[in-house]
C-alpha cells in the first residue's frame, strides 16, 4: 500500500480513539518509511477511495500507545464519513 504522501490525500478529519480500537476496527497498521511523519499509519479501502489514518510525529512524538486524536487523510468526505461509521461499528459491536 503507498505511503499517505504518495496518495496524495489531505487531511479530512480527525477520529478519537485509542490505537488498540484502531487495530480492532481496521486491523494491524503499517509501519511507514524513515521518512515519514507518522509512525504508524492504516491504509484503507473505502467505498469512496482510500482513506489514510495516521499519527502526526509533529504534534505527538510519544508512544502510539498514547495517541488518542489521530488523523484521517481522504478525498472527500464520504470516505471520512465512512471510516468514523466503521469505527464506531467496531466499537460498538468488538469487531
Amino acid at each position: 500500500m503507498p505511503s499517505y504522501s504518495e496518495l496524495g490525500a489531505r487531511r479530512i478529519g480527525y477520529v478519537c480513539a485509542g490505537y488498540d480500537e484502531l487495530v480492532m476496527a481496521f486491523g494491524a497498521p503499517e509501519v511507514p518509511d524513515h521518512l515519514s511523519r507518522a509512525q504508524v499509519q492504516w491504509c484503507v479501502r473505502t467505498p469512496h477511495g482510500i482513506a489514510t489514518i495516521y499519527d502526526d510525529l509533529r504534534e505527538y512524538g510519544g508512544e502510539v500507545s498514547a495517541v488518542r486524536s489521530w488523523h484521517v487523510g481522504g478525498y472527500n468526505t464520504q470516505t471520512y464519513d465512512w471510516i468514523k461509521r466503521k469505527l464506531r461499528s467496531a466499537l460498538k459491536n468488538g469487531d
